[in-house]
């Protein structure tokens, strides 16, 4: 009996050059940019026999550090911190819900690091102002209130750019000084797709860019405000949050 041995479909597709080539630029890119294998599996790639193999990478936040303008020169722990919601500085549709929505994102981010022992977000106490969040603080027997302003928004959505500058400040409720301030600003591009004649390199953005940049904006600052608010919340202290230098 003659015997007939079929090709194994998988041997077939790794036959195929291009499936090497596409296979190899993958992990020529993971290893280039110091990104892991686990990393690397957020990518997807597209491939088939008729047409280009294309790989679709996930956009990352560009950002540069936050930039202190004050901040306290003491830690501190066990605060009771309330968070407004921003206030647009820029003309825009709905300024109060893009503020509201923003800031939220940023007090949630807070809340997963867990920056502040008791933390609560003021819906209905914006859009921010220094002097009415103080007083509204000071009723509700808080010793920080931190609000802000966005100060620059561009929404590209998921096909053209997006940039988001926002501005922190908190003040003590007691006396009313700013102890912090803080600015930062980041951006998700809408790269053109690289072409390597026998497939793409493709950028995918988020369905929600904004949402991304100001949670990676809120993390970078989350974490310096964490640094100074994780001390020992049973340290005495008269006024904790008097002493702030430029």
């Amino acid at each position: 009996m003659k015997q007939v041995i079929h090709d194994c479909p998988v041997s077939s597709f790794l036959k195929d050059p291009r499936v090497c080539l596409v296979f190899f630029i993958l992990f020529a890119q993971l290893s280039l940019s110091g990104c892991s294998l686990t990393s690397g599996l957020d990518r997807r790639v597209e491939f088939d026999l008729t047409s280009k193999a294309a790989i679709y990478v996930d956009s990352e936040v560009i950002r540069e550090p936050p930039l202190i303008h004050v901040h306290p020169v003491s830690e501190v722990g066990g605060l009771k911190v309330l968070f407004m919601p921003f206030q647009m500085t820029q003309s825009t549709d709905h300024p109060e819900m893009v503020g509201y929505s923003l800031s939220r994102a940023f007090w949630q981010t807070w809340s997963s690091m867990r920056v502040f022992e008791q933390f609560e977000f003021v819906p209905d106490g914006g859009p921010f102002r220094r002097d009415m969040a103080v007083a509204y603080a000071k009723a509700r027997g808080a010793d920080l209130v931190i609000g802000g302003f966005v100060t620059y928004l561009l929404a590209g959505g998921t096909t053209g750019p997006s940039s988001l500058g926002v501005q922190i400040e908190g003040y003590d409720v007691s006396s009313g000084l700013l102890v912090w301030s803080m600015a930062q600003a980041g951006a998700l591009p809408a790269r053109r797709a690289r072409d390597y004649i026998v497939l793409e390199v493709k950028n995918r953005l988020p369905s929600d860019p904004l949402y991304v940049i100001a949670g990676s904006l809120a993390s970078d600052m989350g974490q310096l405000m964490r640094a100074w608010a994780s001390s020992d919340a049973s340290r005495t202290r008269e006024n904790p949050l008097a002493s702030a230098q430029p």
